[in-house]
């Protein structure tokens, strides 16, 4: 159930794997470049193992940056061989979500022009259907979580939460359960209870040959059903 992106959960059923595992490229077409100066972004951060300019007369500054705010100077290159495919390629060896391209002495190429960034290693994001998670009608509280995995080298483990009273409308990601939104106005006038609960996980490697494997995880949470309330509850995802 729920959206699955690069999720293997097929080879070993009743777990979920990352499916391509290697590494990949990610290309930005310098056309939509803003003056002399070119962003990229690689929506979260990225092991970047190297870099090209395809077609790219330039001197050139390369900046890295995790928020897109605060950048770090990563290096310097003079111009590469001129206008022509095959491009001026570098090894990165850095990470980051951001790429900040400054034009130096020469002049871009044109339109058309392609930065190409290889990642290492490769990720996949299982996020669970939206109303799969449910607390039920007398829920109060998402207590913890607790998963069973296999993280071989080079691998991990990620997890973000969020909520929702009504599987539709859902509070921002957080990465932890217990900073989740439970329940929200007076808890002894009907508060809004947030019964819903959606768990994304992402898994990740670093050298494009492994995989971690998530077989299970168990979310505890309690009810407000009398006359025994507290009542403690477990669901258990599979």
């Amino acid at each position: 159930m729920g959206t699955k992106e690069n999720i293997d959960s097929a080879s070993s059923p009743g777990a979920i794997k990352i499916s391509d595992i290697t590494a990949g490229y990610i290309d930005f077409d310098s056309s939509t470049k803003e003056a002399d100066m070119f962003i990229g972004d690689l929506g979260e951060v990225k092991n970047i193992v190297e870099y090209m300019f395809w077609d790219s007369n330039v001197d050139w500054i390369i900046y890295r940056s995790d928020d897109g705010s605060t950048w770090t100077l990563h290096t310097f290159r003079s111009a590469g061989t001129g206008c022509t495919d095959g491009g001026d390629q570098h090894a990165g060896s850095f990470s980051a979500r951001y790429i900040k391209v400054i034009r130096g002495t020469s002049a871009w190429c044109g339109d058309g022009n392609v930065i190409r960034m290889k990642i290492s290693g490769n990720s996949a994001t299982h996020t669970t259907a939206p109303t799969q998670i449910d607390g039920g009608a007398n829920f109060w509280q998402w207590e913890s979580f607790t998963d069973s995995k296999t993280t071989p080298a080079n691998t991990s483990v990620s997890y973000r939460y969020r909520t929702s009273a009504n599987g539709t409308d859902w509070t921002s990601w957080v990465g932890s359960i217990g900073s989740v939104t439970s329940r929200t106005g007076d808890d002894s006038n009907n508060p809004t209870k947030y019964r819903y609960l959606q768990i994304e996980a992402t898994l990740s490697n670093t050298d494009g040959a492994s995989t971690p494997t998530i077989d299970s995880y168990t979310i505890g949470y309690h009810t407000n059903q009398k006359p025994n309330a507290p009542t403690a509850m477990t669901a258990v995802v599979n």
